[in-house]
């Protein structure tokens, strides 16, 4: 389920059920998260920094996805907080030579 999006020069993630994940944001106030575009064979990790919101347009927008959800498939989920993660640095994933090197 996509409980994420990107939002200007952001990344919107919704927090369901992160427990141990949420604890090393707060204590790093980092993140990272990867990403595969099937369409043009491409993967990236992405690092930055969170923040934390319990109130605001993105987490009323995680909250009617997770009603969507409720709706289609029976499935409770709390939308509790959006985690704002501003990318500092990206990185290539897929296999070759750039793979591990900083996007420039």
């Amino acid at each position: 389920m996509r409980f994420w999006w990107f939002q200007d020069n952001i990344i919107v993630l919704i927090n369901n059920f992160m427990d141990k994940t949420r604890k090393n944001m707060e204590e790093t106030g980092w993140a990272s998260v990867s990403a595969y575009d099937m369409d043009i064979h491409k993967a990236y990790q992405i690092k930055g920094t969170v923040e934390f919101k319990t109130w605001g347009s993105e987490v009323k927008r995680g909250k009617a996805m997770a009603q969507k959800i409720f709706e289609e498939r029976g499935m409770r989920l709390p939308a509790k907080e959006a985690i704002i993660l501003t990318p500092k640095e990206i990185y290539y994933l897929q296999p070759g030579p750039s793979a591990g090197k900083l996007v420039k």
